[in-house]
């Protein structure tokens, strides 16, 4: 159990249970994770898949953000949905679209939104940044889709056991995982992936304000310190 403990986390680890991480399934993934790395350019890099895991626990994700797959060009993903490394400084368009969102969601035309590209200052505030799929041939976005449903499945039913959430499904890819949360339990958003956005204006995501209706759920639920700093 200590590899598995060290890949996830002693939380992760124990909420998925020994029987599945040493199963079948998850071993047929590891195979291919490992085929795909040894024979393509794959992102992000390998130590780094099970990133967002190390970093927030079940119980301790307080919102969900769940998109596609990871960036699929160099030195952009992370293992944390939609960030990119502070080396970066070509930012993908999908998160200059979350950018514009939270600006004008919640800064409007206060002008102290000091945007965190490697979304840290999120994830600390129990952020669970997900994607549909952990990992993606260089250039072919959904390429691992396929192999990584069966394990999403598994974290969002996870995650459905702490009551409280606040999911936000972005994009069909996510919405497909919907049917997994209990609507009595927690709270879901959803809108079109940002990314959709670059290709047509007006499509779902931007004005879609999820920020500022995350943060009305927790104020009204827990009070006005609870909300997340955008």
């Amino acid at each position: 159990m200590d590899v598995f403990n060290k890949l996830l986390s002693p939380q992760w680890a124990e909420a998925f249970g020994f029987n599945y991480l040493s199963g079948r399934y998850f071993n047929q993934l590891g195979n291919f994770i490992n085929k795909e790395y040894k024979e393509n350019v794959c992102y992000p890099p390998k130590e780094d898949i099970f990133k967002i895991f190390r970093k927030i626990s079940p119980q301790d994700a307080r919102i969900v953000i769940l998109g596609q797959d990871p960036y699929h060009e160099e030195n952009q993903a992370t293992g944390v949905a939609f960030a990119v490394p502070e080396t970066q400084l070509v930012i993908p368009p999908s998160l200059m679209i979350i950018e514009a969102e939270v600006k004008d969601d919640i800064y409007k035309l206060d002008n102290t939104l000091h945007f965190d590209y490697t979304l840290e200052r999120w994830t600390s505030q129990g952020v669970f940044l997900l994607n549909t799929a952990l990992t993606v041939r260089k250039g072919e976005a959904g390429s691992h889709a396929l192999a990584w449903s069966s394990f999403t499945e598994a974290v969002i039913s996870i995650l459905n056991t702490y009551p409280g959430k606040i999911f936000l499904l972005w994009g069909k890819y996510a919405r497909a995982y919907a049917h997994l949360i209990n609507p009595n339990l927690h709270y879901t958003l959803t809108a079109a992936h940002p990314v959709s956005e670059v290709y047509k204006r007006g499509s779902g995501f931007l004005d879609c304000k999820h920020f500022s209706k995350v943060n009305e759920i927790l104020e009204k639920n827990n009070g006005i310190e609870f909300i997340i700093k955008w």
